[in-house]
């Protein structure tokens, strides 16, 4: 068979029901089930799974088909024109310059047919459509590749506006998809990316999912503009909801999903560190960041270069069981690191900061013993009025026990924390100071979620 200069027409009329089904008769309302468009659910879309039935919403008890074998179908110049009138606006689309040929398709379960298709749509983006199928067997036999590029995407602002409650001002769509349907189940992977990727005006519809799409968005889109997504899908061809539709409308609405529940599991996918990124443990007491939280600062500074329209909030936490404690240790440790800072000022060596430097063991007894006689606090005397010479462990306990650490120095902590953070993301991990903010800190248990917590917007 040779089709030569074509033209098909499809439509979805208003009530959601394809004119091809139309010409084949049945009842309406079974047209209507099975092309009224899904709805959606901050659930992750099980209502888009069980709206759109799949392939055996046609009984399969029926009279089997008549044994047709066509060897070759070639097909040339062919154009589909598309019209979505459910839809509001109305959509239209075309493929133009359908070209290709279907070799070996035949009713018979022991044959299957090959497909090479291509086309353009709307006259800009090339389509192809390539593999296997025969999908007059029992399982449906079916290996197709289809690839799209360079699609426009704001000629679907109708439905981003029905469905996601935002037009669509900008961007384009190519994508790869491969779906294969063996023994009655499917796999398929649809790696989709979108280019510059732009919502528009907020559309008020009561269909729009309630998810935060705008941050999903800005979490999935490179420092390029770039969106590239790898969505698998499976299922089988005997459950009574099986839809492929709605296995990509589940998938895609729990990836949005997780910039809810998860957005650094969503962030860390492509750089490491996953949830981990949300937060910092640091030492009790201490505001200093040592090599592991420096390390992931420099994944999550990566991270936020490559996302530029993310917002990094800090809040600095200070737990009253743990860094009470904690405080009096830094503090009996800087009144060391001063004593050795004034022996480095008297023989004019260069004074580093108090927090570089460090005390070795060699050196803690005599620093231990010149802290103690210089500090300012109430100390054992005897007989005659002298202090008195004490061991280790009981100069210790004075100096950490004259160390103040009411709520205010805790809260003090606590931004010292987040500050240092900001710091560091600014000077080290190049972020411009505009795009990090810090929130109030807070003095409470830390049982989790570390000392300093992260958030996204």
């Amino acid at each position: 068979m040779a089709i030569d200069d074509f033209h098909t027409r499809l439509i979805l009329d208003e009530e959601g029901r394809l004119n091809l089904r139309e010409i084949g008769g049945g009842g309406s309302q079974t047209a209507a089930t099975q092309s009224a468009p899904p709805t959606s659910s901050a659930g992750g879309g099980s209502a888009a799974a069980s709206s759109v039935p799949g392939p055996d919403a046609v009984a399969a008890d029926g009279p089997p088909p008549p044994p047709v074998r066509i060897d070759r179908i070639e097909i040339k110049r062919g154009n589909v024109a598309f019209s979505d009138r459910f839809i509001r606006p109305n959509y239209d689309a075309n493929l133009t310059g359908l070209a290709g040929e279907i070799v070996g398709l035949s009713t018979s379960s022991d044959t299957i047919a090959r497909v090479e298709l291509s086309g353009e749509v709307d006259k800009t983006a090339p389509l192809s459509i390539s593999g296997e199928l025969n999908p007059f067997r029992q399982d449906a036999h079916l290996d197709i590749v289809a690839k799209v590029k360079d699609f426009e995407l704001t000629g679907l602002s109708s439905y981003s506006g029905k469905y996601v409650g935002y037009g669509i001002a900008r961007g384009k769509l190519s994508a790869e998809l491969n779906y294969k349907i063996e023994d009655r189940r499917l796999t398929a992977t649809n790696q989709i990316f979108l280019d510059q990727l732009t919502f528009g005006d907020k559309v008020d519809s009561p269909d729009a999912v309630n998810l935060p799409v705008q941050l999903a968005v800005s979490l999935l889109k490179n420092s390029r503009g770039e969106i590239d997504l790898h969505l698998p899908v499976s299922g089988t061809l005997d459950d009574p909801e099986f839809s492929v539709f709605g296995l990509v409308v589940k998938m895609f609405f729990n990836l949005i999903g997780k910039a809810i529940t998860s957005p650094f599991t969503l962030l860390g996918a492509a750089f490491g560190g996953g949830e981990a990124l949300s937060h910092l443990e640091l030492a009790p007491g201490s505001g200093r960041l040592d090599e592991a939280q420096q390390d992931k600062l420099a994944k999550l500074a990566q991270a936020l270069a490559e996302r530029p329209a993310l917002r990094l909030d800090v809040i600095g936490r200070a737990d009253p069981a743990s860094d009470l404690d904690g405080l009096r240790q830094a503090g009996l440790d800087n009144a060391l690191r001063a004593q050795k800072l004034k022996a480095l000022i008297a023989r004019g060596e260069e004074a580093p900061s108090l927090d570089d430097i460090e005390v070795g063991a060699d050196e803690y007894p005599a620093l231990l013993e010149k802290a103690y006689k210089a500090a300012d606090i109430k100390k054992p005397r005897n007989l005659v009025g002298l202090v008195k010479d004490l061991p280790a462990a009981d100069m210790e306990a004075l100096l950490r026990a004259s160390v103040s650490a009411s709520e205010a120095e805790l809260r003090a902590l606590a931004q010292r924390r987040a500050q240092a953070v900001r710091e560091w993301m600014i000077a080290q991990g190049g972020i411009p100071g505009e795009r990090i903010f810090v929130l109030e800190p807070k003095v409470e248990p830390v049982a989790e979620g570390g000392q300093v917590q992260f958030s996204l917007r």
